[in-house]
């Protein structure tokens, strides 16, 4: 925790027993932690990432970065976790592409600097007070069996994102900013409203 790694920090195929913890850890140059198992609760929260970072066919049970700083981040994943993958308060400074399966997907008050291109798995995912500062695109993963549920985008600027081929029933949108700009394509997934008198739905 709080550790510094020099130019190169390789980890791939690297087996974790117990997880790992390496909050607040400057990785100083390129990272890789390809094909990496964790058991357990794997940490990065406050970490900083200055290089180039590959999680590339990582699992784990628990991942988090909450409050890390991604400062060249083009590719995350593909990356997978058994429970929950929380990217809470982190910031990316270039646009990137995302591949991530979890039954819980956190992305509040994550900061897209460059915006996003992601493919999450099936799952629920929350992006409240998160912003996508650039042309972002949410899509589901090619090996999502049924369509992820995006349950919160309240207080999200979303003015630059695309929601493609989701599943909005439960998705919560208060305080959103710049909702008149979202753009929905496919075929996106909305509860039905009460039928009134007239049975209109």
């Amino acid at each position: 925790s709080g550790a510094a790694v020099g130019d190169r920090a390789w980890f791939s195929v690297a087996s974790f027993g117990h997880g790992a913890r390496l909050a607040a850890a400057t990785f100083g140059g390129r990272s890789r932690f390809d094909k990496s198992a964790f058991a357990g609760v794997a940490t990065f929260d406050e970490a900083r990432f200055v290089g180039t970072v590959s999680f590339e066919g990582a699992s784990c049970d628990d991942l988090t970065f909450r409050s890390a700083v991604f400062e060249q981040a083009r590719r995350f994943g593909p990356l997978s976790a058994t429970r929950m993958l929380s990217l809470d308060e982190a910031s990316f400074a270039q646009l990137a592409d995302f591949e991530l399966g979890a039954p819980l997907l956190s992305a509040a008050g994550t900061r897209f600097q460059e915006g996003v291109n992601m493919r999450v798995g099936t799952g629920e995912v929350a992006f409240d007070s998160a912003d996508f500062g650039g042309p972002s695109i949410v899509v589901p993963s090619p090996s999502s069996s049924q369509p992820p549920r995006v349950v919160s985008l309240r207080g999200t600027h979303v003015g630059h994102l695309t929601l493609s081929n989701l599943d909005l029933s439960a998705c919560r949108f208060a305080g959103a900013h710049n909702l008149d700009a979202l753009r929905l394509e496919g075929e996106p997934h909305f509860s039905r409203a009460p039928g009134g008198f007239l049975g209109t739905r």
